[in-house]
């Protein structure tokens, strides 16, 4: 989705490749649901019934016993709109 000239771009995962995509080392509630360029959105199952703080961005750089890079505050439906409206650019990345 979004490819750039490099065909760098977001990838949504499938049931099957959100299974493939959990390495062990990840926390077992972070479930991968898109990757772009080595980091990871993840749903954290722990959190999806208060329907906030659920969705998690992972930089590649850090390592999964420290907390995520940044953890939304909005729903999917949203961060995706939002990435869409953004033209696949890193919305959260946006300087005010």
């Amino acid at each position: 989705m979004f490819r750039d000239q490099f065909g760098t771009g977001f990838d949504l995962l499938s049931h099957k490749q959100m299974d493939e995509y959990h390495l062990n080392y990840m926390p077992k509630n972070w479930i991968p649901i898109c990757y772009y360029v080595g980091d990871y959105l993840f749903i954290d199952s722990d959190r999806v019934d208060t329907g906030k703080g659920y969705l998690m961005w992972h930089n590649h750089e850090q390592y999964f016993e420290d907390p995520p890079t940044i953890r939304f505050e909005i729903d999917f439906n949203t961060w995706l709109e939002r990435l869409i409206i953004a033209q696949g650019s890193p919305f959260w990345e946006w300087k005010n």
